[in-house]
């Protein structure tokens, strides 16, 4: 059950209000968290945003006891591409100054712990592909117990 004034309960930077908000009212959210999120925004029971953490992205649904912990970030470039989309499964964790890019989907089962650090992307490109170099672009799935030091 969404909490009726949920963006007033936190101190959160609302970017945008998603048409689809579902937020449980026993989330915990920390100081400084950005969230931008255009198309679907739906967050479980238990889960705990740190502070100075961003979410931004088109589709993300995120499971019950999620942590997130400080300065962590979902979203990146291409997150609001129609490809994005985020859905993660219950008990996961994403340590501290964590990244999961979005510019693809990305489905993450339950109980998943992502170590401080860990950087998951959706593609790959560094130097300028219009002079031959390199990229790729694709989806992500990671199963159930895994842990990503």
């Amino acid at each position: 059950m969404m909490h009726p004034n949920i963006l007033e309960k936190y101190d959160i930077m609302v970017k945008q209000i998603p048409k689809i908000l579902e937020l449980s009212e026993d989330i915990e959210v920390g100081k400084n968290v950005t969230i931008n999120v255009t198309e679907k925004l739906i967050i479980k029971s238990g889960a705990k945003i740190r502070d100075f953490c961003r979410i931004e992205g088109r589709d993300i649904t995120i499971g019950e006891n999620f942590v997130m912990n400080h300065h962590a970030e979902i979203g990146g470039g291409g997150a609001f591409e129609k490809s994005s989309k985020l859905t993660i499964g219950d008990n996961c964790h994403l340590g501290s100054y964590g990244i999961i890019n979005t510019s693809k989907e990305v489905r993450i089962g339950n109980e998943v712990g992502m170590g401080r650090f860990t950087n998951l992307y959706t593609h790959g490109a560094w130097l300028n592909p219009l002079e031959g170099f390199p990229q790729s672009f694709g989806e992500i799935t990671i199963g159930n117990k895994v842990w990503i030091p």
